[in-house]
C-alpha cells in the first residue's frame, strides 16, 4: 500500500516467492556479468542494498516537501478513501508528472487557526492555545519547502475577522522568517448550525476577501468554485451531507486549486513594503519607502498622478536586494495643486505590484506627521503644526478598514496624539490625517 504522506516503501531485496535468487532479474544480471563464485553473492547483495539505499536517500533529498496545518478538509475527514482526499490528489499529480513530493500533513479535524499559532504564543481568554504537535512551529521543524495553512471554517462564527487575520499574519511571519513561502486557503462554504445565519454567512465572505487581499498570490481561493451563490451553501454535488464537509468531487475541486497555484514555483519570498510615505516641502515632494524580501524585484517605479487615476513614471530605482532596504527620492516638479504617488515594484519577470496611494498638497502643509510610535497594542503620532488647527486622524488597516477615527485640535509647534484603538495584530497599517483646509498626509507603518 502506498504511504499516504509520501514516504514510499523501498522495494525489498528478496527474490519473488517460489523463485531462487538466480531467477530474480537483478541477481541474474549481476551473476551473468560478474563471473564470481556463488559464495560471493552475499557481498553483492550488500552492495545492491547499499546502492538502493543511497539512491533512495538522494531521491528523497531532492524531493520537494509540502507541510500542511489545518482542520477537517486537509485532514481528509469523512472522505470515502484517502485516494479521494485533495492532499493525496495533489501528491499523486506531482508523482504522475515525474516530480514526486513528500507531504507532512499535520491537519486535524476540529482544529482552528489558534491551534496553528507558534509554540509559546499566549492566546486571549477563551481562545485555544497552540497545539505543539501540529502548529506552525511543528511543521517548520521538518524543514519543508512550502507551508499550506488551511482552516476552512472552525471558530470563524466566534472569532472576529481582525483576530483571525492576526493569527494568519503571525503564522505567515513565522514561516517567512524561517525562509519558507506560506500559502493560505480561504474560507469554505458552511451552513451548519450557527453558520446558517445572515451575519455569519457575510462574515465568511468578508474573511474570504480579507485573506485574498492580505496574501495576494499566496492565497488560494477555496470558496468560489464550491459555493452556491443563491444561499452561500455548498453546491449539492460537493456537500457530504452535513453542510460542512466535502464529497470526493469537492476534494477534486480543492486539489485543482492547489495544483493551479503551483506552490513550488514560488521559490522566493514575496516582497513586503514595511513603510511608504510622501510629504511636501519647499514646493517639492519627498517620497520614501522601505522593503524586505525583495529578491525577486528588479526595480521600483515612482509613479505620479494629478487625479489619482492616470499615473506615469517619474523615476526608476534599481532594487538593492539587502535584508532590509530604505529608499528616498525627490520630485522637484510636482503637480501645481495636489499630487498622488505610488510605488510600482517590478519583478524579474516584468510584473508590477503596487503600494497604496498617497496624496499630498504641492505647497508645504500646515502640519507634518513626523513620527508614528507603536507601544505594544497602542499607537500614537507626533506632529508639528505651523499654526493652531483642527485635524482628523484615521487608523486604517491594509484592507481599507477604519479601525479608529478621532478629531483633535493641534497647537502650534509639537503635538503628540494617542489613538483610542488597539492594533489587532501584526501587519501593515496607515495613518490618514486631514485638516479643515483638506490638506492631508498619509503614512504607513508596520507592527
Amino acid at each position: 500500500m502506498p504511504n499516504f504522506f509520501g514516504f514510499n516503501n523501498r522495494a525489498g531485496l528478496q527474490a519473488p516467492a517460489g523463485k531462487s535468487p538466480e531467477n530474480n532479474y537483478l541477481s541474474r544480471f549481476m551473476i551473468s556479468n560478474h563471473p564470481v563464485q556463488y559464495s560471493m553473492r552475499p557481498f553483492y547483495y550488500v552492495l545492491l542494498f547499499l546502492n538502493g539505499f543511497l539512491l533512495f536517500a538522494c531521491n528523497s533529498k531532492a524531493q520537494k516537501k509540502l507541510a500542511i496545518i489545518g482542520s477537517s478538509t486537509p485532514a481528509c475527514f469523512r472522505v470515502v478513501s484517502f485516494d479521494s482526499c485533495y492532499v493525496n490528489r495533489v501528491q499523486r499529480y506531482y508523482s504522475d508528472a515525474g516530480t514526486p513530493i513528500n507531504v507532512d500533513n499535520k491537519a486535524e479535524a476540529g482544529d482552528n487557526i489558534y491551534r496553528g499559532m507558534p509554540t509559546g504564543y499566549t492566546p486571549p481568554a477563551g481562545r485555544d492555545a497552540p497545539e505543539p504537535a501540529r502548529n506552525i512551529t511543528a511543521v517548520l521543524a521538518g524543514n519543508p519547502d512550502v507551508v499550506l495553512v488551511h482552516y476552512p471554517s472552525n471558530g470563524y462564527d466566534v472569532f472576529s475577522i481582525s483576530e483571525a487575520m492576526f493569527c494568519m499574519r503571525t503564522i505567515k511571519k513565522v514561516a517567512n522568517d524561517a525562509g519558507k513561502p506560506c500559502f493560505f486557503g480561504t474560507t469554505q462554504p458552511r451552513t451548519s448550525g450557527a453558520y446558517n445565519t445572515p451575519e455569519i454567512k457575510k462574515k465568511m465572505i468578508d474573511l474570504r476577501d480579507s485573506i485574498l487581499n492580505a496574501f495576494g498570490a499566496y492565497a488560494i481561493n477555496f470558496w468560489d468554485r464550491l459555493v452556491n451563490p443563491a444561499d452561500t451553501a455548498l453546491l449539492p454535488q460537493y456537500d457530504f451531507g452535513d453542510s460542512t464537509h466535502l464529497t470526493s468531487a469537492g476534494h477534486s475541486v480543492v486539489a485543482e486549486q492547489v495544483i493551479a497555484k503551483n506552490v513550488f514555483a514560488f521559490g522566493v519570498l514575496p516582497l513586503r513594503f514595511t513603510g511608504f510615505s510622501a510629504y511636501a516641502s519647499s514646493n517639492q515632494a519627498h517620497i520614501q519607502w522601505t522593503t524586505v524580501s525583495e529578491e525577486d524585484i528588479r526595480s521600483y517605479n515612482v509613479e505620479r498622478s494629478d487625479d489619482g487615476s492616470s499615473f506615469h513614471t517619474i523615476q526608476q530605482i534599481p532594487a538593492r536586494h539587502q535584508s532590509s532596504n530604505n529608499y528616498s527620492v525627490t520630485d522637484p516638479t510636482p503637480v501645481s495643486t495636489q499630487s498622488y504617488y505610488r510605488i510600482a515594484a517590478i519583478s524579474n519577470a516584468g510584473q508590477p505590484s503596487y503600494t497604496q496611494l498617497v496624496r499630498i498638497a504641492t505647497k508645504e502643509l500646515a502640519f507634518q506627521l513626523q513620527k508614528i510610535l507603536v507601544n505594544g497594542l497602542s499607537v500614537s503620532a507626533e506632529l508639528h503644526a505651523a499654526e493652531k488647527q483642527e485635524i482628523t486622524i484615521q487608523l486604517v488597516n491594509n484592507t481599507g478598514q477604519v479601525l479608529a477615527k478621532i478629531s483633535k485640535e493641534l497647537q502650534a509647534g509639537f503635538n503628540r496624539i494617542q489613538l483610542p484603538a488597539s492594533l489587532p495584530g501584526n501587519g501593515l497599517y496607515f495613518l490618514r490625517i486631514v485638516n479643515s483646509r483638506l490638506e492631508s498626509q498619509v503614512k504607513s507603518f508596520v507592527k
